[in-house]
């Protein structure tokens, strides 16, 4: 005997996980590309960064970055200069929301200065 409940379940389920999927990031792919570009390379902390519970990236440390948008954000990444993005982790250093941009739209300018506060380049 089939459960209707089941069945309802799954067809509300199935379209609801469809538009979360397929819902716009906040900054578009080829963006994330650019940016990463841009910042490629080993990259020093400038200040101390906390990553967790008692947890500290200390000023000074050498890491490379990788760039992620969802929805409505972007986050910045810092792992070991030593290790491959692929097989690290990696410390979320920057977190910022639409709600940290003029008008809601991801902005080039403020987004920069906000990463530029807390690396520079390494030489």
């Amino acid at each position: 005997m089939v459960d209707f409940n089941k069945v309802i379940r799954i067809l509300v389920i199935i379209p609801l996980l469809g538009f979360i999927a397929c819902s716009p990031r906040f900054v578009k792919e080829d963006q994330i590309k650019e940016i990463e570009k841009k910042y490629t390379g080993t990259y020093i902390l400038k200040k101390d960064i906390e990553v967790g519970v008692n947890e500290l990236l200390k000023t000074g440390t050498k890491v490379k970055l990788y760039i992620v948008s969802g929805r409505k954000l972007i986050k910045v990444y810092a792992y070991p200069v030593k290790e491959d993005r692929e097989s690290t982790l990696g410390q979320n250093i920057l977190l910022l929301f639409e709600t940290d941009f003029p008008d809601r739209k991801f902005n080039q300018e403020v987004f920069d200065k906000k990463l530029n506060e807390i690396v520079r380049k390494a030489k």
